[in-house]
């Protein structure tokens, strides 16, 4: 037997999918938190007894053996599993010491060697292992994928919990209890069905069956080439046209040469359960990657020795935690077909260079054969003859270039150096524009090439590498995930589109979107109003460089806030400005040239850009936070005097809102409100109370309606054309109504009008505002809709969100948190930071509580829950608590008690109870799970917070407690209530010892990912 002491370092970097809706990628790396830890380590000796020494691959398969029984049992007692492992000895830190035979476990021992290992979580808990050894100069690889089972469950573990509310199964299978095999209760938005979702088999929850649920019905997902048509080649390891109903992919299995056709899951991803079931422990290879354009030309390979592997020895080829395939560097390429020509082009491209692969940097030319070798083809150009010429691009770790071929012709057209040993995920595109090639890195333009002196050119059609024939010009080496081909220059937003796409699935960071203020390719516009810059400096326009006018809560004192050199929201100055006061806006200013400035002068009214030091926002960018009190207004100035008007906005509503809440209306100066007189209009408004419908209105009547998701940043159009209106929302035209008349518009409000009840107010965030005199074509009308759509990172359709009715009691005692008010519902959805299922709280209005039929007394208990803050909780913001049946709140009596709530405006918690303040947490970090326990002894009271103890304060009394309530509840003011996300709580009246309160908390954290 082989005896080493383990020794743990952090090391690895976690790939977590953000989903505002509910999704789950197949393949999600998921990186849970380390725990220190060292011990014996045994694995099974391989060698024979003959042998002094094990050979490399021996003591990979070796290492691989120890850290997969080490894994199973760390999960199997509730530990935290690390995600880098380094195996050495007490007396050789960097070897593997190994005794000469089995028999002699004694006498002396060899140093043989080192080894490390690396672990990833792949699909539910499926566990991707990779262990790399060294001995000597050889180097080998082993990797096996395992499905961990845990014997006991936490409610096994540790009995007697009076409730327990997990996103995971908490206890084992018990016939007699009729919510066993239920979770949550889930409430579909658009058509407010329902169902239950339990488990999976390992435990987890059923993300497979919550997302048929909510994908139920929707026939279409807008994909990227919904929205950028024309593609002649399309090849993605997604699915990436609706349209198609084909396979992503055939594959090859190594043992037996099988073969199979694997295509997507319901979310668009690749079926990589479907994969990995046909290739078990084996490699596989792609033998067709199916073209999705529509247009047949599928990449083929039919040379064995040449075709991209897919999955290694069991393992997937992973782009951040997405499938890719890998190419050897070698001969390793796939063939997609027929030549086309064109004097302009594009292609786009995700792909990761192996570490060490590096190409020949050369220097621009429009002669030549610099290209012949040294090089790394992504795309290989083809051979176009004497007169045009093909086009590829070479990829390397250490930079990039587009060459073209043709007769004793294959020069480098456009390059860039990358970064020394970049070899990261990167999105690779070059847009040629009348022979003419631009080369772009993650979006950012790196080169403008040479023109071609050639006369037509040739696409690439080789992926991975040249065809056979010119196998010594370089292949490349390292994984592809998406190769995209048009056979004309695509406009600038429609490129953004796609390379915004590509890099929010692939969990990639833009270098520069660079994105063309839409005011720039769609002029002219009456008034504008945005979080970034929508028009290029103009120094005739004074307030060209102004964004808004915000001012501080603290002193009231305010200041002009601008752009950042990329055009976005100057945040450096905002933040500067603001500090940890609450900032809001004061003047919105107009940029297109008029100087409609929208403003409030009323302090509040005004609408909230930061909120405690904290930034809002909506899709990662800046949002102005309405809150059913605010608007904003131009002056009687405004003049809009012809028969059309097109309003632009980018826009979140709330799910809180109420009556016909306004974004933007215009009234004439003889009018008392926006929609009574047919010379006014109500550009976007909420469709009336409980509709989640975006309308317009004229002479008090509803002219286009369009659906919309509430809680969800979409982009909204309103047209009037002289002859009917007409609402649109993410591109997606809704009803069109009827509509003559000339409009009178003197004065803009946003967020309200005069004369109208505060039920009229909107409720939630606005970011963009673009207005037009004119009826646009559609053409201008596509500019705007996909520029704001892709600077916002609005897709046009997503799978449909899940509202949390029900929240199962598993202790077996039938206390289920329950909220039957819809727009009161919590979401479902995946952490951001760990991947797991959360249950979100907005901080405005969500709530759930049992009934009153709870009996919890004595003068013990221990609650322990996993949850996270968002900075917009409010400072006494509710996380769970309990009451008596006769008492208002739950904290002013003995009786009743807070059990966890946020501390002032700190990052902490605290309970109450009886009016008082007892245990106070240590601090935690926001928008991050955390594990927190609060613990009444009979005499102290004490919180926790991912292990380490806060404050102990006397309290001593019994419990009456009878309900429970978790995010807040009906009686509580706007800040008593949590927002943020909560993924298990577990209750129990018992004065618990040290030992199973650390067995909860270790499983909780270990679970959950917390630090």
């Amino acid at each position: 037997m082989l005896s080493n002491l383990l020794q743990r370092n952090r090391k690895a970097k976690g790939y977590g999918i953000a989903l505002i809706l509910v999704f789950l990628a197949t393949s999600v790396a998921i990186v849970t938190s380390l725990q220190m830890m060292s011990g014996p380590i045994t694995a099974a000796y391989l060698g024979s007894t003959s042998q002094n020494n094990l050979s490399a691959q021996q003591l990979a398969q070796t290492g691989l053996n120890t850290v997969v029984a080490d894994v199973q049992n760390l999960y199997n007692t509730g530990q935290t599993i690390s995600t880098s492992y380094s195996y050495s000895s007490a007396s050789a830190p960097t070897s593997l010491e190994t005794p000469q035979s089995p028999d002699a476990l004694a006498g002396a021992k060899n140093s043989v060697g080192s080894y490390t290992g690396n672990i990833a979580w792949v699909n539910g808990n499926s566990l991707l292992v990779k262990v790399m050894a060294t001995v000597g100069s050889s180097k080998a690889t082993a990797t096996r994928i395992i499905t961990l089972t845990r014997g006991i469950y936490p409610l096994d573990n540790v009995t007697g919990a009076t409730a327990a509310y997990g996103l995971r199964r908490l206890k084992a299978d018990n016939t007699s209890i009729s919510t066993d095999d239920r979770a949550i209760r889930v409430r579909r938005g658009r058509d407010n069905a329902e169902t239950d979702i339990g488990f999976l088999p390992n435990g987890d929850l059923d993300i497979p069956a919550l997302m048929t649920f909510l994908n139920d019905g929707l026939t279409t997902y807008p994909k990227p080439l919904d929205r950028v048509t024309g593609a002649v080649r399309a090849y993605s390891l997604r699915k990436i046209n609706t349209a198609y109903t084909g396979n992503a992919i055939t594959v090859r299995r190594s043992s037996d040469d099988a073969t199979a056709n694997i295509g997507f899951l319901p979310n668009g991803d690749l079926d990589a359960p479907a994969l990995l079931s046909f290739c078990k422990t084996d490699s596989c290879f792609v033998t067709t990657w199916y073209d999705q354009s529509g247009n047949g030309r599928n990449a083929t390979q039919t040379t064995l020795a040449a075709q991209p592997r897919i999955v290694n020895a069991g393992a997937l080829e992973m782009i951040n935690g997405r499938v890719a395939m890998w190419v050897d560097g070698v001969d390793d390429a796939l063939n997609g077909g027929a030549s086309v020509f064109a004097t302009s082009s594009f292609n786009l491209l995700v792909a990761k260079a192996d570490a060490g692969a590096s190409i020949t940097l050369q220097s621009k030319a429009t002669s030549g054969t610099s290209g012949t070798g040294g090089q790394k083809y992504l795309l290989s150009p083809p051979n176009a003859g004497a007169v045009n010429a093909g086009t590829g691009i070479s990829l390397g770790e250490n930079g990039a270039g587009v060459y073209e071929h043709g007769n004793s012709y294959m020069p480098c057209l456009a390059n860039s150096v990358l970064s020394p040993n970049n070899n990261d995920s990167l999105v690779v595109s070059y847009n040629y524009i009348n022979k003419q090639p631009f080369l772009f890195i993650n979006s950012k333009l790196v080169d403008v090439g040479f023109t071609s002196p050639r006369a037509d050119l040739v696409l690439p059609v080789y992926v991975g590498g040249p065809p056979p024939i010119h196998a010594p010009y370089g292949y490349f080496k390292g994984a592809v995930g998406e190769w995209i081909q048009y056979p004309t220059n695509l406009t600038t937003a429609n490129r953004q589109i796609l390379e915004n796409d590509e890099a929010r699935y692939y969990d990639l960071t833009l270098a520069d979107p660079g994105y063309t203020p839409p005011l720039v390719t769609v002029p002219s516009a009456t008034a504008a109003y945005g979080l970034r810059r929508l028009i290029t400096d103009n120094t005739g326009t004074t307030d060209d460089d102004k964004a808004i006018q915000v001012r501080r809560s603290s002193d009231n004192t305010t200041q002009i806030i601008g752009f950042d050199p990329k055009g976005n929201l100057d945040l450096a100055n905002l933040y500067k400005f603001c500090g940890t006061s609450s900032c809001f806006v004061a003047i919105w200013h107009d940029q297109s040239g008029n100087n409609y400035h929208a403003s409030q002068a009323t302090a509040a009214n005004q609408p909230r850009i930061v909120n405690a030091g904290v930034l809002e926002t909506q899709n990662g960018r800046p949002a102005m936070y309405f809150d059913g009190n605010d608007y904003l207004s131009t002056l009687s100035t405004l003049s809009i005097t012809n028969n059309a008007a097109t309003a632009f906005a980018v826009i979140n509503m709330n799910a809180g809102a109420l009556g016909f809440g306004r974004v933007l209306g215009g009234k004439g100066s003889g009018d008392t409100t926006d929609f009574t007189a047919a010379t006014s209009a109500v550009f976007f408004c909420r469709n009336g109370d409980g509709v989640n419908q975006l309308a317009s209105y004229r002479s008090s009547t509803v002219r286009g309606v369009s659906s919309v998701t509430t809680g969800t940043l979409f982009q909204a159009t309103s047209v009037y054309d002289g002859t009917n209106h007409t609402m649109a929302v993410n591109g997606v035209a809704g009803t069109s109504v009827a509509s003559t008349g000339n409009l009178g518009i003197t004065q803009l409000w946003m967020g309200i009008s005069p004369q109208l009840s505060p039920n009229d107010y909107w409720r939630g965030n606005m970011s963009e505002i673009i207005l037009y005199a004119t009826a646009p074509t559609v053409v201008t009308r596509s500019r705007v809709e996909t520029n704001q759509m892709a600077y916002y990172n609005i897709n046009n359709q997503e799978p449909d969100t899940g509202f949390v009715t029900t929240w199962y009691d598993q202790s077996g005692n039938g206390f289920n948190f329950m909220q039957g008010e819809r727009e009161l519902q919590p979401v479902i959805r995946l952490d951001s930071k760990t991947g797991r299922p959360t249950i979100q709280f907005n901080g405005l209005n969500n709530y759930m509580a049992t009934g009153t039929t709870l009996n919890f007394t004595g003068t013990n208990a221990r609650a322990l829950v996993v949850a996270s803050m968002d900075g917009s909780t409010g400072s006494a913001g509710r996380l769970f608590g309990g009451k008596k049946n006769s008492d208002v709140y739950d904290y002013a009596t003995p009786e009743s008690v807070s059990f966890l709530r946020r501390y002032g405006a700190t990052n902490q918690l605290f309970s109450y109870r009886n009016n008082a303040t007892l245990g106070i947490s240590p601090a935690f970090t926001l928008n991050q799970p955390f594990q927190a326990t609060s613990v009444f002894n009979g005499s102290s009271h004490q919180i926790r917070v991912n292990g380490v103890n806060g404050t102990s304060v006397a309290s001593s009394g019994s419990f009456g407690i009878n309900q429970l309530w978790l995010g807040g509840a009906p009686f509580l003011f706007l800040g008593d209530l949590w927002a943020g996300g909560v993924s298990e709580i577990l209750l129990y009246p018992n004065a618990m010892n040290a030992v199973p309160l650390a067995q909860l908390e270790r499983d909780q954290r270990s679970y959950h990912g917390t630090p």
